[in-house]
């Protein structure tokens, strides 16, 4: 159990790390191109821009000067951390997931074949039953018709990190053999 946990923890925080930079690149890289087509002055994102900051502007200016700076501040303060903690939230939500996935995988026995499906099954179960728990903690409900679209593209997605990890871990196992071979000679 020990194993397993060890495993988890290190797969989670590497999974994590790496998460967390992909998206900064990718954060990185839109808002680069986002800054380009403005200066290009591309006419459907400056319009979209510039009507969205006009109804804006116009449902701050229908208040009072108290109420104007109010919204301003909220605004300028809370969007732009309401959007990095949900960022956050879905990095560490992916991570526990796909994290707690490759840690179990790397700890199973491999040399039961039963012992391996029993495993995948299980904690394709576990991971549908987290994604429902967020599902009911961020909207207040399950979507059955989201949640049966949710659970066809984990299980794809599941399955290619279950399968590589167990092919990764066989190869190593088959690296050490070779090596402990090697030296036995």
């Amino acid at each position: 159990m020990k194993k397993v946990l060890k495993n988890m923890v290190k797969s989670i925080a590497s999974v994590c790390l790496i998460l967390e930079i992909v998206a900064t690149v990718y954060l990185g890289i839109y808002n680069f191109a986002a800054n380009k087509a403005i200066e290009n002055n591309e006419k459907e994102i400056v319009q979209s821009l510039t009507e969205f900051g006009k109804n804006l502007s116009d449902d701050i200016n229908s208040k009072s000067e108290e109420e104007k700076d109010k919204q301003i501040g909220i605004l300028a303060t809370f969007v732009p951390m309401y959007a990095r903690f949900e960022s956050l939230g879905m990095i560490l939500i992916a991570s526990i997931i796909i994290g707690s996935i490759i840690g179990i995988t790397k700890s199973i026995d491999e040399s039961s074949r039963k012992k391996v499906i029993i495993t995948y099954v299980l904690m394709y179960l576990v991971v549908l039953a987290l994604i429902g728990l967020y599902e009911v903690l961020t909207y207040g409900k399950v979507d059955f018709g989201n949640l049966f679209g949710i659970a066809i593209e984990t299980l794809v997605v599941y399955t290619v990190i279950f399968v590589l990890t167990i092919l990764k871990k066989k190869i190593d196992n088959n690296k050490r053999v070779k090596i402990m071979n090697e030296k036995l000679k």
